[in-house]
């Protein structure tokens, strides 16, 4: 009887998936109460992300375009990606 050795999963924390949908941690934080994000809470009241948990959250709030006669359907992520510009969030008039 051979057994298969599962390989142990390695969990984020609120920054590696902040890092990953390029937001702050404490939005993470916040998505994990509004927006269903899946999340382990340890006995310290630590919150930790499996990986796979996060990327079939990301996967399920994906919408998509509706295709016209000349155009394939089309994916768009619910996080855009990072364009590298850093904003502020004031604007000078």
């Amino acid at each position: 009887m051979a057994t298969t050795k599962e390989e142990p999963t390695t969990l984020w924390t609120a920054e590696d998936v902040a890092r990953m949908l390029h937001c702050d941690p404490r939005t993470v934080r916040r998505k994990t109460k509004t927006d269903g994000l899946p999340f382990i809470q340890t006995a310290k009241n630590r919150i930790l992300f499996n990986p796979a948990d996060v990327n079939r959250w990301l996967a399920m709030r994906t919408t998509t375009i509706k295709p016209t006669a000349s155009q394939p359907p089309v994916a768009e992520p619910a996080f855009p990606a990072w364009d590298g510009v850093k904003r502020t969030g004031r604007r000078r008039v």
